[in-house]
């Protein structure tokens, strides 16, 4: 069994967590997408199913490699998190403003849905800001 050092089990945090949450909903969307997918042909506007199913495809597997960059930062996918996130956040938001813009119930949770935006994008900020430091004054 490999020994983990101190600067891996560092990385096993909140952010990672929600990181794998996000990868996991996204998960979820795909399954979805593949089991409803005559419904969501009949029901759903175009792009409809294969829209739904790509994009859940590929944000889970987005998210999840920068997950493993958190748990293990010897990884080549340590710096994934912030041009994941940020990309992440512009399809989210155009998505939201150009293909979901007709449905009702879409406009009625915006600003909470900033808000959480806002505040995983803090967190992510102070953890990398914290495991910078302290990788800065590790004694040998």
């Amino acid at each position: 069994m490999p020994k983990i050092t101190k600067a891996e089990t560092r990385n096993a945090t909140l952010s990672a967590v929600i990181v794998l949450m996000l990868a996991g909903w996204y998960l979820i969307r795909l399954i979805a997408a593949r089991q409803l997918w005559d419904t969501l042909q009949a029901y759903v506007p175009q792009p409809g199913a294969l829209y739904i199913a790509l994009t859940g495809l590929g944000w889970s597997l987005l998210f999840g490699l920068a997950a493993l960059g958190r748990y293990k930062p010897s990884s080549r996918f340590r710096r994934w998190l912030w041009p994941v996130f940020d990309g992440w956040l512009l399809w989210f938001w155009l998505d939201r403003l150009f293909l979901q813009h007709h449905q009702p119930a879409g406009g009625n949770n915006w600003l909470f849905l900033a808000f959480i935006q806002a505040l995983c994008a803090l967190l992510f900020w102070i953890e990398d800001h914290r495991i910078i430091i302290l990788e800065g004054s590790t004694h040998q």
